[in-house]
Formats: C-alpha cells, sequence, structure tokens
C-alpha cells in the first residue's frame, strides 16, 4: 500500500450589509475548527459547505461537535462559489463561498458561527467569532441589515515526501511519494473527496520530479486503468486501485515513476530500481488516498 496524504483548514469573515449596499465588516478573516464529523463528510458526500449558521453560544469548539451552542438563524443562499489556487508555496486550493442571511433573519448579538449540510446541526464546521487579536467577541447585527458571511475551506498539498517500498515477483523497490503539478489543484466542482472526480494514472519511464509543482521525468509510456473503492464511513481514506493490463507500460526503460489524478490533486511515485514490465506481466498497486486536519 502506498499512502498519499492531505491537509485542510478554514476561515470566516463576517460583514453586515444595508439595503443600499453600504458593507461593515463585523469580524475580519479568523479560524475554524474542521469537526470530526465535518472531515467524515467530506468522503461521504460534497454537501458539507451547503449551509450557514450563526449563534449566540460561547462554548469553545471542540471536534466531537456537531452543533452550534446556541443557534440563531440558518441559510443556505449562496451569493458566490469561487475556486482558485494559492499559485505559490504553501501551495493550496482554496474555495470560497459567501453565504446570505437576509434582513431581519440572524438580528442581535452573534458569538458563533458554523458550516455544514442543514440549517440545524450536522456541522462541518465550527468557531467562535474572534477579534483582531484572536480573542473570542461578539457582533451584533442591527435589524435594516442583512448578514455576509464568507467560508473559505482550504486544501493545503502535502509538502513533505515519503517513502517505503514494495515487492514484485521477488524484487524490493523503493518507492517515494510526493505531490505533484501543485498549482495545478483545485476544488472546482470538486465537493467530495471520494466521487465525481476524474480520475487517470501514467507510467514514466524517468524519476520523481524535486519539486511538488513538477512532474516525473522520462517518457511517458501511457493511462493504466484506475479506480476508487467505497468509501468506509470514520476511515478519512480510500483506496485507489491500480492496473496496468498486458498492453500498458511496457517499455524497455522501465516504470521509473507513475503520476496519479485524483480530479482535483496530483501525486507522484517513484521507483528504485525501476519496475521492469513486459506484455506478459499484469501489474497491480494499491494507494491510499487520506486527509484530515492541517497540522
Amino acid at each position: 500500500m502506498i499512502n498519499l496524504r492531505e491537509e485542510c483548514e478554514g476561515y470566516y469573515k463576517i460583514e453586515a450589509v444595508k439595503a443600499d449596499g453600504t458593507r461593515r465588516v463585523l469580524a475580519d478573516w479568523f479560524p475554524n475548527l474542521i469537526l470530526d464529523a465535518g472531515l467524515d463528510r467530506m468522503g461521504a458526500n460534497g454537501d458539507y459547505l451547503n449551509f450557514c449558521q450563526v449563534g449566540s453560544g460561547s462554548t469553545a469548539p471542540a471536534t466531537t461537535q456537531t452543533t452550534l451552542a446556541t443557534m440563531v438563524a440558518g441559510t443556505s443562499l449562496i451569493q458566490s462559489d469561487t475556486a482558485a489556487n494559492s499559485g505559490s508555496s504553501p501551495y493550496f486550493a482554496r474555495r470560497t463561498k459567501i453565504y446570505r442571511f437576509a434582513q431581519g433573519v440572524a438580528t442581535g448579538v452573534l458569538a458563533e458561527v458554523g458550516v455544514g449540510w442543514a440549517t440545524t446541526g450536522s456541522l462541518y464546521s465550527r468557531a467562535l467569532i474572534l477579534d483582531a487579536l484572536g480573542t473570542p467577541t461578539t457582533i451584533t447585527v442591527l435589524a435594516d441589515e442583512s448578514l455576509d458571511v464568507t467560508y473559505e475551506l482550504r486544501m493545503y498539498v502535502w509538502p513533505a515526501e515519503t517513502s517505503g517500498s514494495i515487492v514484485l515477483n521477488g524484487v524490493t523497490h523503493s518507492t517515494v511519494q510526493k505531490s505533484s503539478l501543485a498549482a495545478g489543484w483545485s476544488l472546482a466542482g470538486q465537493n467530495q473527496l471520494t466521487a465525481s472526480r476524474a480520475l487517470s494514472v501514467s507510467a514514466f519511464t524517468g524519476s520523481v520530479s524535486a519539486a511538488i509543482d513538477g512532474s516525473p521525468s522520462g517518457t511517458n509510456t501511457g493511462d493504466a486503468e484506475i479506480s476508487a473503492a467505497a468509501y468506509t464511513p470514520g476511515s478519512l481514506s480510500q483506496t485507489l486501485d491500480i492496473t496496468a493490463g498486458l498492453t500498458s507500460w511496457n517499455n524497455a526503460a522501465g516504470i521509473g515513476a507513475i503520476l496519479v489524478n485524483a480530479g482535483w490533486g496530483r501525486w507522484q511515485i517513484g521507483f528504485t530500481p525501476n519496475i521492469m514490465k513486459t506484455a506478459s506481466d499484469i501489474l497491480t498497486l494499491q494507494v491510499r488516498h487520506s486527509w484530515g486536519r492541517k497540522a
């Protein structure tokens, strides 16, 4: 089993909006806590950012929570939904949504916020509203104001290189795994990490790139079959099965590296010595893709 990894985090920004479009920042960007149920939902369903909730409770966030402490209002109205890449180190793909609470819906004093997959409960993340110093605070929404909550989810490209080994036909091959084409990672249309994504894998005769924004060197010997196993709730991982049949990946120079495309992220895996495959061989590999909170 070859392991691939990435981590996520999120931030909120809260603004009040008058009928004439005048805006005032109630709380500038502050971090959230992505909950256990939220991480699991990422593998099970793509709806975990569909709703926003605000409340007046002051209980500190904990990973096991699924609701706000004191619910005030929830909304499914999304003003905008955009995706981008940081473009430089540290590389991450971002998904930014702006949720609108209509005038009169979230009026009063607020102290907590969350996003999730329902108007009440079922939270992906929760945070106490923080001031510029990172201290819990309260905000007040006036009766003639709407409320806009912006949530930005960041999925970070794993910066580290990991190593291992596999044995094929009695030959031990050292492996190295690292991210690839980091500036191209995207969460656009990729809500669910284990479904609705374009999977592909190709082989190269050379080695992995030294940089996480690079890709393997040498001759590209084409694609092979790749499929995803069903997600097991609570695992925060998914197994990808790779099969190169009799007509795939046959080159006299062997297989020095493969490039795995998971739709929103890419990884490169190198082998030493090269895997020598011929038209008499079927090669099967397993890759485990996992995710969690940013450390």
